[in-house]
């Protein structure tokens, strides 16, 4: 468990959304641009944290996934940083695509108690993926992250994930930036695809009050706003 004096883990929402906060229909044109200002604007992330729903989105190889090949001991000299993907269902199932993917040193998987035992036997022995076990029924992601600077040496989390996940770590009060790429669209519609997304307030108590840091201008007519969550 983490102790009283421990630093708090560097947890960074960043999302790209449009000018009237939507995180669907973006354009592919803005993915470079998106990961471009993730490495030059947070060098110190040494993990990114990312879900099924996200993982699959991004996944372009249904019909035809590569080979399942198991990812190799982990290198503790690799830079490149780690992917830890939050499943306690057990519902990804595109890791053959996932870990053919040069992007990172090591994936490790976040479960809990009641994660399915098969789904476990299946990313432990086919995989060769390690597990962080933390929570009953869903992760207690204060307890993950402890794990993940106990045996990761982990520091600093960018959160790569939709709404909803990002929601369950604004509420926890585990975040300490959020930050937007705002794009120069327009998308509408009436169902709800924001940045965060959690169930109502009963009051003003849960307002998460934000510093602005900067605002810059990018590529095109695109902002980068950061904010630092006040605690």
């Amino acid at each position: 468990m983490a102790s009283n004096t421990e630093k708090k883990m560097e947890v960074i929402c960043f999302s790209a959304v449009s000018v009237d906060g939507r995180m669907d229909h973006l354009p592919e044109s803005c993915i470079p641009l998106y990961y471009s200002i993730c490495a030059t604007t947070w060098p110190q992330v040494n993990a990114v944290l990312s879900t099924p729903d996200t993982l699959k989105a991004f996944n372009t190889n249904h019909e035809n996934p590569p080979p399942l090949v198991p990812q190799p001991p982990r290198d503790p000299g690799d830079k490149r940083q780690l992917l830890v993907v939050n499943d306690s269902k057990g519902r990804l199932d595109c890791w053959s695509s996932i870990l053919g993917q040069p992007y990172f040193s090591h994936v490790v998987l976040l479960c809990t108690k009641s994660t399915p035992e098969s789904y476990i036997k299946y990313v432990t022995e086919k995989c060769n993926i390690p597990v962080i076990f933390a929570g009953d029924s869903h992760v207690d992601l204060k307890e993950a992250f402890a794990q993940l600077r106990q045996k990761y040496q982990v520091t600093s989390i960018r959160a790569d994930c939709g709404g909803t996940f990002n929601g369950v770590l604004l509420r926890q009060g585990l975040v300490t930036s959020v930050n937007m790429l705002l794009l120069p669209n327009l998308v509408g519609g009436s169902t709800h695809s924001s940045l965060f997304k959690a169930p109502d307030l009963k009051g003003d108590a849960g307002i998460i009050k934000l510093k602005l840091k900067d605002v810059s201008k990018q590529e095109g007519d695109t902002l980068l706003i950061q904010y630092t969550v006040d605690q």
